[in-house]
């Protein structure tokens, strides 16, 4: 009878307890090394990069951070395979991406990462101890 209480205790805390923002990572990429493009008569860098954990799809949310702290986070601008622009690229393979930031400076070694948020409804772990 009080381990239903103590049960329906924590189940009525974890509903009163925000909600937590989960990310979810989609791919991971490596920088290998930046060019330089002209588009529009503008040069703009470009980091070239292989894929080396799932995929990176056009439309997602990214993060590049250099030594753990983020230097971008936010959408892509260009995301090329070769000369051709693509709407994904899977694992193991290399590509051209550009992010909206046209100021940003890539470095060899730079981590990319595609993911994509969910909101998940808290849950309680408080233990009364007996």
């Amino acid at each position: 009878m009080i381990y239903h209480l103590i049960g329906d205790l924590r189940a009525e805390l974890g509903d009163r307890m925000p909600p937590v923002e989960v990310e979810d990572v989609v791919g991971r990429a490596t920088v290998i090394q930046q060019f330089q493009i002209t588009e529009k008569k503008e040069k703009v860098a470009v980091a070239g990069c292989r894929v080396v954990m799932g995929r990176l799809p056009r439309d997602g949310t990214y993060r590049v951070s250099r030594a753990g702290e983020t230097v971008f986070e936010g959408c892509l601008a260009s995301l090329k395979h070769q000369k051709d622009e693509v709407s994904e690229i899977n694992q193991n393979q290399e590509c051209g991406l550009r992010v909206e930031d046209k100021d940003i400076e890539y470095q060899a070694g730079d981590i990319v990462t595609c993911f994509s948020k969910r909101i998940e409804p808290s849950v309680c772990t408080w233990d009364p101890g007996f």
